[in-house]
């Protein structure tokens, strides 16, 4: 299973057509969401360590951008937070 969803990521990153001017490519957004979904129905053990590393140096993960206030800060975290749940992390380590 992982070797084919390694493929058909591997796939749409070479292949040119993939890219799309207008906005975000429809087709990579179907694909997306199959992958979300499938990893979303994943049975993972009760003890297994499923973390995420969110680093804030120089804004590369969080937050988004320098000067936001507090509020908009934590709402960028909280979004993160969420998507982490959303993809069946246990654990977030943030630098």
């Amino acid at each position: 299973m992982r070797e084919r969803i390694l493929v058909l990521i591997a796939f749409i990153c070479s292949y040119p057509t993939f890219f799309y001017a207008g906005g975000e490519n429809p087709l990579l957004a179907d694909i997306n969401k199959s992958l979300e979904e499938k990893i979303s129905d994943q049975q993972h053990p009760k003890r297994e360590f499923r973390a995420a590393w969110v680093t804030t140096f120089t804004n590369l993960d969080w937050p988004s951008e320098r000067g936001l206030s507090s509020y908009q800060q934590q709402d960028e975290f909280l979004r993160l937070i969420k998507d982490f749940k959303n993809s069946q992390m246990n654990a977030v380590v943030v630098q």
